[in-house]
C-alpha cells in the first residue's frame, strides 16, 4: 500500500504537466530585415501549406478607427502568409526603408484576393500576430501539419542596423 501512495504524486505530476509538453513553441524560421536600400523582402518556404492564407499589416502611426486601413496610409511592414504553386507554405515580410512609403514589388508573394487582412499598430516590441490559436497547416500527405505562430518585432525609430524581425514558430 505504501508503494502505491508514493507513486501517486509522480502520476499526478505527469498527468498535470502532460498538457505543457504539447504546447511548447519552437522557432522554425526567422526573417531579419536590415536598413539597406539593396534589400527587397524576405521569404521562408515550408513543406506544409497554410489552411487559410492571410495578410498582416503593421501600421507606423496606428490603425484607422474603422479598422480597415492605417492612419495616413502609413504602412510600416507587410507580412504575407500564403501558398505557392508547388504546394509550399510561404511566409514573407517587407518593410519600408527610411520613412519612404511602402510599395509592394510585383514578385512579393501575396495571398489570394479576398484573404483576411489584419492590421496592427506597430509598437516596437514583440507582437504575436497570430494569437494563441496560431495558423493551422496541412502536410503534403494530407495529415494536419504544425500550428504556426508569427511574432514580429519592428524598430520604430529605425536607428539600428536591424529594422525588423519576424519569427515563425510551431506549437
Amino acid at each position: 500500500m505504501q508503494r502505491k501512495i508514493r507513486l501517486l504524486p509522480v502520476f499526478l505530476a505527469v498527468f498535470l504537466l502532460a498538457p505543457n509538453v504539447f504546447s511548447v513553441v519552437t522557432p522554425i524560421g526567422k526573417i531579419t530585415l536590415n536598413q539597406t536600400r539593396f534589400e527587397k523582402f524576405g521569404s521562408l518556404f515550408f513543406s506544409f501549406v497554410f489552411v487559410k492564407p492571410q495578410l498582416y499589416v503593421l501600421c507606423q502611426v496606428g490603425v484607422d478607427p474603422t479598422g480597415q486601413r492605417c492612419v495616413n496610409d502609413d504602412v510600416s511592414d507587410v507580412i504575407s502568409v500564403t501558398n505557392n504553386d508547388v504546394n509550399e507554405g510561404v511566409v514573407s515580410m517587407i518593410s519600408e526603408v527610411n520613412g519612404q512609403h511602402l510599395n509592394l514589388p510585383p514578385d512579393f508573394p501575396l495571398p489570394p484576393p479576398g484573404s483576411p487582412v489584419t492590421l496592427f499598430k506597430e509598437t516596437g516590441m514583440a507582437q504575436r500576430l497570430t494569437g494563441k490559436a496560431g495558423l493551422p497547416t496541412v502536410n503534403p500527405d494530407g495529415t494536419p501539419g504544425p500550428v504556426i505562430r508569427l511574432t514580429a518585432v519592428s524598430d520604430l525609430e529605425q536607428q539600428t542596423a536591424t529594422s525588423d524581425v519576424l519569427t515563425v514558430s510551431s506549437q
